[in-house]
């Protein structure tokens, strides 16, 4: 999943940065959006009431995002953050366990 997920962005930030923001081909980009919810039902506005007894939680789901070939990427506000999203929290810590796990030191450790 790491892998072709970070593979998706490579083709999404291609097409925006060399195609004009127009794919070639259908590009479906995964992400993971953070929603907080109430008793399992997304707060979607605020301010949101709660209730004596209601349950106040995260929810992180895997969506994606399909973008047609030669149809111009608008992305929202909601979908650059949750690109930023998947990228700091579940890809950057792949690439850094990877990265130790190939014996290489954290930054902090190699420098004098």
């Amino acid at each position: 999943m790491i892998r072709d997920t970070a593979l998706e962005y490579f083709e999404l930030r291609r097409a925006l940065e060399h195609h004009q923001d127009v794919p070639e081909k259908e590009l479906v980009v995964h992400v993971h959006r953070m929603a907080l919810v109430v008793d399992n039902v997304e707060i979607t506005a605020l301010p949101y009431n709660i209730n004596k007894g209601q349950t106040l939680g995260v929810r992180i789901s895997r969506e994606e995002r399909r973008y047609s070939p030669g149809v111009k990427i608008t992305l929202s506000p909601q979908d650059a953050h949750d690109l930023e999203f998947t990228m700091r929290n579940v890809l950057a810590p792949e690439i850094f366990r990877a990265h130790i796990e190939a014996g290489n030191p954290p930054a902090s450790a190699a420098t004098p």
